[in-house]
């Protein structure tokens, strides 16, 4: 009996064990799937909320998503890297290109970082040029920050160029700022920036073309074309104090836009009667063009009289002509 009761016992024992074992199993069975949740949720806000990774500035870091956007970024950098096999793909559908290309637009300021990315591991030029394109469609700080370090520092000269001409259209107080200091202070000048073509005399009022549009001459009709009249301190300043001519040239040209402004009519004014090249003379004189104001007669008669270019002193003459026929309120 002893021994028979002991049986038992065992057996019941060992059927215990398996009991709790199939309990403990059936718990975290039961419970798995809420821990998988938990644990994915916090994987994800991890992921989410996990600083950027530092990059150069003035690139700005694109806005910490939630773990409910963490798909959208997965999309954008999905569209954002099948638009770059289409794009350096020799023979693209362009149907297939305009939807991957529309598609990541639509993402808005998402498809900023992701892009980004891009450029900076592309080294083929031109399709860094198709990448650029693309990105100064993107609006937000991080599209702009990263067309702001291209414009100043970029590789490839169209590249800057669209950055530049990109920034012009923002008109942000960041795009401002970045396009002053390109036009004030860029290094890139040409030994000989202007085209001077061989002539019998000097009797020509046209305004000779540029060697090289450098990124100065760029920035500063990305200035001019805003309208704004924060542009005006820094084409005058230009204007006035700027060692190439090429550059003085231009800055007469772009500020006939703002003709209407009396300082602007003042620096015209001292450049058409005292600058050293004829061809900043000749651009100061055609910004002046059209205006109605009879205070300027004095100053065109004598650069009519005085002038040592005779194209200057031919246009002067003709500008002089036209002032003295407009009837005069």
């Amino acid at each position: 009996m002893k021994a028979a009761h002991a049986g038992v016992l065992a057996v019941l024992g060992v059927s215990m064990g398996w009991l709790g074992v199939a309990a403990h199993v059936g718990s975290r069975r039961l419970q798995s799937p809420a821990a998988a949740d938990s644990r994915d949720t916090r994987a994800h806000a991890d992921r989410a909320f996990a600083p950027a990774a530092p990059v150069p500035p003035p690139r700005v870091q694109q806005p910490v998503a939630t773990a409910a956007g963490v798909p959208a970024r997965q999309r954008a950098d999905t569209l954002a890297r099948r638009l770059w096999q289409l794009l350096r793909g020799a023979h693209a559908d362009e149907d297939e290109l305009s939807r991957a290309q529309a598609d990541l637009l639509a993402l808005g300021e998402l498809a900023a970082a992701p892009l980004l990315d891009l450029l900076e591991a592309e080294r083929d030029t031109a399709l860094r040029d198709r990448l650029l394109d693309v990105l100064r469609k993107v609006p937000g700080p991080v599209a702009e920050s990263g067309l702001i370090q291209e414009a100043r520092w970029g590789r490839g000269r169209t590249s800057r160029a669209l950055s530049i001409e990109a920034l012009g259209q923002r008109r942000t107080p960041a795009a401002f700022e970045a396009l002053d200091h390109i036009a004030r202070s860029d290094p890139e000048l040409p030994a000989r920036p202007l085209i001077i073509a061989p002539r019998a005399d000097d009797a020509n009022t046209e305004l000779p073309d540029e060697t090289v549009f450098t990124p100065r001459m760029q920035a500063m009709q990305a200035l001019a074309s805003t309208r704004d009249l924060r542009t005006l301190s820094t084409l005058t300043e230009i204007l006035r104090s700027e060692r190439d001519e090429s550059l003085r040239m231009q800055a007469a040209r772009y500020l006939g836009a703002f003709n209407d402004d009396p300082d602007v009519v003042a620096a015209l004014t001292a450049a058409a009667s005292a600058d050293a090249s004829p061809y900043v003379r000749l651009a100061a004189l055609h910004s002046l063009e059209g205006l109605d104001d009879e205070t300027l007669i004095s100053l065109l008669t004598r650069i009519a009289a005085r002038d040592s270019h005779a194209g200057v002193r031919l246009l002067a003459n003709r500008l002089l002509q036209r002032l003295r026929a407009t009837p005069h309120n």
